[in-house]
């Protein structure tokens, strides 16, 4: 979104892409100008809820077996020693 002259008698607020307000822009070289510019989307996958695809979903998104045993373990209330076990046992057959 590009503001240009807030809160004063002229004010303008557009929204487009940054080509489209650019292009707007010129000739307008006057005034205070204000651009705010969206983040880029981040494609969050939802974690599984079956405890070996847990697991595989950690080691997909390169967490360490030491972090992804302790998130697991404290998210789920889970014993750290089973979780361990069991994480060693998936992640030694790949």
């Amino acid at each position: 979104m590009l503001f240009r002259e807030l809160t004063k008698m002229h004010e303008e607020i557009r929204d487009g892409s940054l080509e489209k307000l650019l292009s707007l822009c010129e000739g307008k070289n006057r005034g205070e100008f204000v651009v705010m510019v969206e983040g880029a989307q981040q494609s969050v996958q939802e974690r599984p809820r079956d405890i070996d695809a847990l697991l595989a979903w950690y080691r997909s998104q390169d967490y360490t077996l030491k972090e992804t045993v302790q998130n697991i373990s404290e998210d789920l209330q889970i014993s750290r020693t089973k979780l361990y076990r069991r994480a060693l046992e998936l992640w030694q057959e790949e």
